[in-house]
Order: structure tokens, then sequence, then C-alpha cells
């Protein structure tokens, strides 16, 4: 066969169609079988769904939100008691955190749901309210965890994090308690948070225990598996240490004089449980206690105030109590200095270290009686023992040395506290009896 010399210039003037075959196949190959990045409109007669992009995801009940995931971070829970079921829809989140699902159209897109450990809950897709929703039913008591998937033909288009599924009565956790050994620093009842932590200069406290409480104020243990995660505000005044120490345990270490905050999370199965108010922390000159009152919980009841310049002053306030019950857990708080008046809002409560103590006194027994609190020792019960009117006093010392010894708080006991009136000489503000003492008699 006789050989043609094909000119150089048609030679290469080939390859550009071969290229422009080839891209022409390929790309039409992967318009039929990938994934694009887009989220799809409803495809037309005939058309396949393009890809879903979702970064997070929200699990909703009753119209309600239960459980979400965004960025990477998972909140709330899904709760059952045993045996309940709960109809539960599914919403996506694209990267705007805009929501949205899958066109009905995009039938080769579906719902997928696992369950961690069925024998605590199980799954059912054959939900009410259409395709992207499932029924879940608590098996029986304990934890576990699922994953929502969107399901493109042979892949997954979205995979949830671990949600959490907590089957059977979990007691809610609603305050806590800072323990430095049998003493108090710091207390949280009803979201409202009294003391503060103080440290010397280069200084450390610790270990420091976290106990948690119910919302009747009954110390409760955080679910299993649970862990703190603490955040500072100013990490160049303090510093919290956990490393070596127990699940509920920190350690505080000053690092320069003033004035800073932490914050802590329970942690359980990827969601927070509890989130504390800032936790005051002073670096420098420990106060000195110089007043105190007598609360139950952060509701003041009488309160004794000292001015060195003008003498011991006077007790306001004090405890009402029906004969033949008890008022328990009443708080004595220490106030250090204030600026000037008697007015009680000018002083801080402190938190005092576990080198003080205190004893309590009352004048007649036959009245009242108030034993200190065991594993509290700065609360007090208060208990009536017969119509009349005697009172307490308080004693702080610190190493078996007198610090301060307040006023005469009066104790009232009534056969009926709502008889009393304004000529009793006791007031009813807010729910509080208030009587006024000076020198130990009622003004």
């Amino acid at each position: 066969m006789k050989k043609i010399d094909v000119p150089r210039s048609l030679r290469l003037a080939r390859w550009p169609f071969r290229a422009v075959a080839l891209s022409i196949f390929v790309i039409g190959f992967l318009g039929i079988h990938g994934c694009s990045d887009d989220n799809p409109a409803d495809p037309g007669p005939g058309e396949t769904c393009d890809h879903f992009d979702a970064d997070g995801v929200v699990l909703e009940a009753e119209g309600e939100t239960v459980v979400s995931q965004w960025e990477g971070d998972v909140s709330g829970e899904v709760e059952l008691e045993l045996e309940e079921s709960r109809a539960i829809s599914v919403v996506f989140l694209d990267p705007d955190s805009t929501r949205g699902v899958p066109a009905d159209a995009c039938e080769d897109q579906y719902l997928e749901v696992t369950v961690d450990d069925e024998s605590i809950a199980t799954v059912n897709l054959d939900a009410p309210d259409g395709r992207w929703s499932f029924t879940i039913t608590g098996a029986s008591e304990g934890e576990t965890s699922i994953r929502v998937r969107i399901i493109h033909v042979d892949h997954s288009d979205f995979t949830s994090l671990e949600l959490p599924v907590v089957v059977g009565d979990e007691v809610p956790i609603e305050g806590f308690r800072i323990m430095d050994g049998a003493t108090m620093l710091v207390e949280q009842v009803e979201g409202v948070l009294s003391g503060e932590i103080e440290l010397e200069p280069d200084g450390s406290l610790g270990p420091l225990d976290v106990v948690f409480l119910d919302p009747e104020g009954n110390v409760v243990t955080p679910e299993e598996g649970a862990t703190l995660s603490f955040t500072v505000a100013d990490p160049s005044i303090a510093t919290v240490t956990q490393a070596g120490l127990g699940d509920y345990s920190f350690q505080l270490d000053a690092v320069d004089e003033g004035e800073t905050s932490f914050t802590f999370s329970l942690l359980h199965m990827g969601h927070s449980d509890f989130d504390s108010e800032p936790v005051p922390v002073v670096v420098g000159e420990a106060l000195s206690p110089e007043a105190a009152l007598v609360r139950e919980g952060t509701n003041p009841l009488t309160f004794w105030n000292y001015d060195p310049d003008r003498g011991p002053g006077r007790v306001q306030g004090g405890i009402v109590v029906e004969v033949g019950t008890t008022r328990p857990g009443l708080t004595v708080a220490w106030l250090g200095p204030f600026d000037s008046g008697y007015a009680n809002d000018k002083r801080e409560e402190i938190a005092l270290s576990s080198g003080y103590e205190m004893s309590v006194s009352v004048a007649d027994q036959g009245i009242a009686t108030a034993t200190p609190v065991s594993g509290h020792p700065f609360q007090i019960d208060v208990q009536g023992v017969s119509v009349g009117t005697t009172t307490v006093t308080c004693e702080l010392r610190a190493d078996g040395n007198v610090v301060l010894t307040t006023g005469a708080f009066p104790i009232e006991v009534v056969p009926d506290p709502a008889a009393l009136t304004v000529q009793d000489h006791y007031l009813n503000l807010g729910g509080a009896w208030t009587v006024i003492v000076q020198d130990g008699a009622v003004v």
C-alpha cells in the first residue's frame, strides 16, 4: 500500500477534534452519574436530582426543635418515656443555614435513620408527616444516639453527627455549688449566683468540687459519662486545671492580681446538660467580713450591719417561723466592707475559705432552736418550739480565733404568720417579714 504523507498542519488539526469529543463524552457521563455542588430546583420529568448540599440538621417534634446540629456542634436531645413514641420531622440546613429538604420529585434521594443501640430505642420511617420524618419509640430506659442521612442513589449526600436520645426519667440540673471540702464557696440557685472565689497572688485553690442541684435544690448526680468544660474570661488573671482530678473537680491558679470569672458546661453525648452563670474570681487581698445577713434561697430575711466608724449598727428584718415547724437551710451570708450608709446593696457577699467556721447561739431555746446543717458550714435550720420572741447570734472563727460576732437576729415564733399585722411591729414586704431590733429590743 502506498504511504501517504499527511501534512503536519493537518495532523495537528485532528487532535482538537478528538479532545473536544472526549470532553463532551466525559461531561455527559458525569452529568448522568455524578453529584454536582448545586442545590436542585424541582427536576423535570425524566431528570435526576443533583447533590443536596447540607451542612446541618434540625429535628423537630410537635413544632419545637429538640435536637440541632450546626457547624459541628450538637445541642438538645430526643427525650422519651418508656414505650413512648414521638413523630420527628427532619429539616436540613445549607451552608447559609437556610432550612430545606430535597424536592418532592427527587425520588432518588431519601431519608435513612440508624440507631446506635436498638435495645434502647427503635425507629420507624413510615411516619405520618411525610418522606422526611420518622417515628422513634423508647424500648428501655437508657441513652443511645441516632444518625440521619440523605441517601442519594448509592451514596450519602449528608450524614449527621451522633444525635443523643434519652429514654426514661431524667432529673434536670438547674443549679450548683462549688465546695472547698465542707465549705461552700459559690452557689447558683434559680439562676441567681452568690459568692466568689478569692485567691492570693501566686496562690492556688483546689481541688474544688462542683455539686449539681435539681430544681428543688437537692443534690443530683449527672448522667454517666458527663464531663466539665471550663472557660476563663481572662486567663492572665487566673487559670483552671482539671488534669488528674475527679470528673467534677478542678483547681484554680492565680496568675496576676485582678478580677475575672469563669463559666463551665456539663457536657454529655455531644451537648450541654447545664451551663453555669459566670463565677467571679478575685486575685489579691482578701476582703474581711464586716456584716452578715440571713437569707432563704435568694430572699434576705434579716440583716446585721457593722461600721467601724459608727459602731455595731443595728439588725433589720427577722426570721418568722410557725410553731412546731422548721425553716430549713437558711444561709448566713458574710458581707465585705461598704462605702457609706447602711444600705445592704452597697456591700458585697464574699466567699470564705475552708479556714473559717461558724457557731450559733439562741437566747431562749424554749422558744426556738437553730441547728447547723451538716456539710454546709454557713447554713442553719430554725425550728419554732413555742410562741414567743428570741434571738440567734452567729460567731465567725478563722483558725480557731473569733473574727466577727453578729448582732442578735430576731426569731419570732407564731401560731400563724398570716395573722400578723403592722401593729405587731412586722411588715410583710414581698413575702419577707421585717422587724427592726436595736439593743435587744423591737423598735
